[in-house]
């Protein structure tokens, strides 16, 4: 059987190179109509697949509304519950920027590394497919789920954007 969600983030991180690449070089610089081609046949082979394969839709896992009880069954107060991967580059951006800010709050901050096998059952059951993954928790209610990290926003960007939904959330 073919994986065609697999398909559909091969192609789509294949997008993302190319872009990345894109923003490094310049116009005239050698080898820029090569990537600019190729980033172009890329992304028309996402739209054409997008049209040919309808995008699976990923089972959301918790959910705003669920019931959150901690790896270790704490359920009590207001908290951040942050999923990471030792393998993503989001994340380790993701740390310096966070970590300090969400030190000087009342929140309690609960770091899970979805590379640690302990973590394996507990990442199932709660559905993460991705990385970085935020939970607004308070008192074992979900109050928001959001993942990723803006790599084309700045780092103040993205802590401005947490800092919101904390306020909103919680």
């Amino acid at each position: 059987m073919i994986n065609y969600d697999w398909l559909y983030q091969v192609l789509e991180s294949k997008v993302n190179e190319g872009i990345e690449i894109l923003e490094k070089k310049k116009v005239g610089e050698s080898n820029y109509e090569q990537t600019l081609s190729d980033l172009i046949t890329t992304a028309n082979l996402v739209k054409t697949f997008g049209e040919l394969v309808p995008k699976p839709e990923k089972e959301k896992g918790i959910k705003e509304g669920d019931t959150y009880v901690s790896f270790n069954g704490d359920k009590q107060g207001k908290k951040i519950v942050i999923f990471t991967s030792n393998d993503c580059s989001y994340c380790e951006a993701m740390k310096p920027v966070y970590l300090p800010y969400l030190k000087n709050t009342d929140l309690i901050v609960e770091n899970i590394n979805i590379s640690e096998e302990k973590y394996k059952d507990f990442i199932e059951h709660l559905g993460i497919h991705g990385v970085p993954t935020f939970l607004l928790v308070e008192d074992a209610e979900v109050k928001h789920r959001f993942e990723g990290y803006d790599k084309n926003a700045t780092s103040e960007k993205n802590l401005e954007r947490l800092v919101e939904l904390i306020k909103t959330y919680l």
